[in-house]
């Protein structure tokens, strides 16, 4: 998936699940003159230039290694708590759309962690990313099914699936999709990073329809390059812990994909471990 061209800046405080201030770095402001973005020329899209809105003046809520330019608040795409991903003075990277309806025209699309990671963690991206992933081949666990449809209704409880795949004889595979950002101090990506009621349910929807004779993969995608396996945040929610489990248990399959992250574009790359033991009582040394 190719990236809209980015803009780089320093996190000042995400707060409020979907608002994030964010002082843009050094020349890069809200007009239209060229900025850097880590050594290579960015210059914003046409109709762009103007503070617009979501815009502090300059020289406001400085933090070290924040002095420059204007704080900007942005767009966060992700619900969880941003374990590791959210720490003010953090370095991050923004699109601007284009679009003049937008309250906030800033979205928070990457974030270079503190051990150095690119991460994606704008959650809006994962389907389509993973979608993009089964066309092209690049996931063999999902080969062979001769159509792809998203966000179809299905289950029990009012719930909507990710992807379906559908196949004359195959059949029909219920896949639903969860962005990964955080790893913990042993180098495993874990899922999820906060309480998630409606992760649950997606799994007992899962488990409902692989009863009724379809197949049902709970799928991780993992928007970061430094994790081989990926394993259930037991210590943050063990009720997730133990559904993803009961669901596996049932015949859901449950499936982690890795992807590589540049200022380009963010690719599903491979497939992952899965470790399903459980963790409950033991904490990782810390989250990155």
């Amino acid at each position: 998936m190719e990236l809209p061209e980015l803009v780089e800046g320093r996190l000042v405080r995400r707060y409020r699940r979907f608002l994030a201030d964010v002082r843009l770095v050094g020349g890069a402001d809200t007009g239209a003159r060229s900025v850097q973005v880590r050594g290579a020329p960015h210059r914003p899209k046409a109709g762009l230039a103007g503070t617009g809105s979501g815009v502090e003046p300059l020289g406001t809520r400085a933090g070290p290694g924040m002095a420059g330019g204007a704080v900007v608040t942005v767009h966060c795409p992700n619900t969880g708590s941003l374990r590791g991903c959210a720490e003010p003075g953090l370095r991050v990277w923004l699109s601007r759309s284009a679009n003049p309806r937008r309250r906030l025209p800033w979205t928070w699309e990457l974030v270079e962690t503190a051990s150095g990671a690119l991460v994606c963690i704008n959650t809006a991206r994962s389907n389509a990313l993973v979608a993009e992933a089964i066309a092209a081949g690049r996931v063999p666990a999902l080969a062979g099914y001769a159509t792809l449809r998203r966000e179809v209704r299905f289950g029990r409880e009012g719930s909507r699936v990710d992807l379906l795949l559908e196949d004359p004889a195959r059949g029909r595979c219920f896949v639903e999709v969860k962005h990964v950002t955080a790893v913990d101090g042993e180098g495993l990506a874990i899922f999820p990073d906060a309480a998630t009621a409606r992760g649950r349910r997606h799994l007992r929807e899962l488990a409902h329809h692989r009863a009724a004779g379809d197949r049902a993969v709970a799928l991780f995608c993992v928007a970061r390059a430094d994790a081989q396996r990926l394993r259930p945040a037991d210590e943050i929610d063990p009720a997730y812990g133990e559904a993803l489990r009961a669901a596996v248990a049932a015949g859901v399959e449950a499936l982690a994909l890795g992807c590589d992250v540049t200022l380009e574009h963010v690719v599903v790359s491979r497939q992952l471990g899965m470790s399903l033991a459980g963790y409950v009582g033991r904490r990782p040394t810390r989250i990155d």
